[in-house]
């Protein structure tokens, strides 16, 4: 056992070494308007590019959800030049991997690969953003393969119950339709459309690009710069996506459940949750141990109350994020049909003996150890570190912050969890999703008011 500690406390050193090591590595520039993040790393003979954009689904129209999504996703479908089968064997000649995200308030492309290919690599991307012509045979595909995969998630409860929940909790929000769209909008998208954003994306948008690698990476200056045609515009007069969000009042009635029915449910997925506003969300450090000490392992409070205690389930998480302006929390398991009501039951018992301070300190103490101590590991993996460093550029929070997490978890007294988790976790606050049998019905009603929901309208 004592072999183990050390182990461990071995590989947590390590891993604040490693951030440590990078984070006194951050370098950043302006190349003719065009700020830079470098994280200088000599260990290896690679690099990753991110181009980040200040926005992102936000700017699509109501009818057109889904474009900026499929706009990226279909860059390297092809140009005047190159077909799609061409790009990809260019591509993957130089062994080249092409990631995006599209989220609602932003934008990214990531690209990896070995830095004596970093020129013909990254001339090969800037072609693509310049001249992509999105061809109608691969829009095409894209959308067989879109509305395929919505109505496949039809047999998938768990995903379904995320999406529905969604739009549920974030009702009478900007955010509240999803990114990638709906069957329906999707439809409507054509080539034009494409054109148009990518055309926006370029000329309108604020962009910031992050480098990982080492010093030898100066000549991808000139090609974000000349190829890409990413210069003279300042920056700073160009578009960032500022989303305000002011929570409307409503009045949500105790205990009022969203049952969405659904053919061939043997267990009942469950999401209890809500929508914050940037107030509520303020204390990012303290709502992530809120959610750890309910659900963040297999020692949280609903993990040992749902599964270990009483059989219900074989796992129980909880989550508090915050976005720039705005912030989301939520419990997420499932159960069985016949056990609906006393998992239930159990997740509101969790909630509000956490909220009265029924827990011991030694279980409190446990739970902050356990967050603060495997926070580091996150940063093994420059992929990771610099996900980060993008989301609190996006958040405009100091880089401090995440050198500094482990010592704030540890500051907070057990006084500072209760007021937390009875902001953002009181169950009467709460929306409640369930996605199983139609039967459920009778159960639900027991528990309080229920409204019927049907899923092929969240497709």
């Amino acid at each position: 056992m004592q072999n183990k500690f050390l182990f461990l406390v071995l590989l947590i050193t390590l891993s604040f070494n490693s951030y440590s090591s990078l984070s006194e590595k951050i370098e950043k520039f302006v190349w003719d308007d065009l700020e830079v993040v470098w994280i200088k790393d000599n260990r290896f003979p690679t690099y990753s590019l991110t181009a980040y954009f200040g926005d992102g689904a936000l700017s699509d129209k109501t009818e057109l959800m889904g474009e900026t999504q499929m706009m990226f996703n279909l860059l390297s479908s092809g140009t005047k030049k190159y077909s799609q089968k061409q790009i990809s064997d260019i591509l993957d000649f130089y062994g080249v991997g092409i990631d995006t995200q599209v989220t609602h308030e932003y934008s990214s492309m990531e690209i990896s690969g070995l830095v004596k290919d970093v020129v013909p690599t990254m001339k090969m991307v800037c072609h693509l953003f310049t001249s992509a012509t999105f061809p109608e045979v691969e829009i095409k595909n894209y959308k067989e393969h879109a509305l395929s995969a919505l109505d496949g998630i039809v047999s998938n409860h768990s995903a379904l119950a995320n999406r529905i929940f969604r739009e549920v909790a974030l009702e009478n929000t900007p955010i509240v339709r999803p990114s990638e769209g709906y069957k329906a909008t999707l439809t409507k998208i054509k080539q034009n459309h494409l054109r148009q954003k990518l055309d926006y994306f370029n000329k309108q948008v604020f962009r910031r690009i992050y480098l990982v690698g080492p010093d030898n990476l100066d000549a991808v200056k000139d090609v974000l710069l000349n190829d890409c045609g990413w210069r003279g515009k300042s920056q700073k007069a160009m578009f960032k996506r500022e989303l305000v969000i002011s929570k409307k009042s409503e009045t949500i009635e105790e205990n009022t459940f969203y049952l969405v029915p659904v053919p061939n449910a043997n267990q009942a997925q469950i999401r209890i949750g809500q929508f914050l506003t940037k107030d509520e969300a303020s204390d990012e450090e303290l709502m992530q141990l809120s959610a750890s000490f309910l659900g963040g392992g297999f020692s949280s409070k609903l993990m040992q109350e749902l599964r270990v205690k009483r059989g219900l389930t074989y796992s129980a998480s909880a989550y508090a994020s915050a976005q720039k302006n705005y912030g989301r929390s939520g419990v997420s398991t499932f159960t069985k049909n016949e056990t609906i009501k006393e998992a239930i039951l159990t997740v509101k018992q969790v909630l509000t003996d956490v909220a009265n301070g029924n827990f011991s300190n030694e279980e409190f103490n446990a739970s902050k150890e356990y967050l603060a101590g495997g926070y580091l590991f996150g940063f093994e993996q420059n992929d990771d570190f610099i996900k980060n460093i993008i989301y609190f550029d996006h958040m405009n929070r100091p880089y401090d912050e995440l050198y500094n997490f482990p010592e704030a978890i540890r500051k907070f007294s057990k006084d500072e969890l209760i007021s937390s988790v009875k902001k953002i976790f009181t169950f009467q606050k709460q929306k409640i999703v369930i996605v199983g049998d139609a039967k459920l019905l009778n159960d639900l009603k027991i528990l309080g008011k229920v409204i019927v929901l049907d899923y092929k309208k969240f497709l």
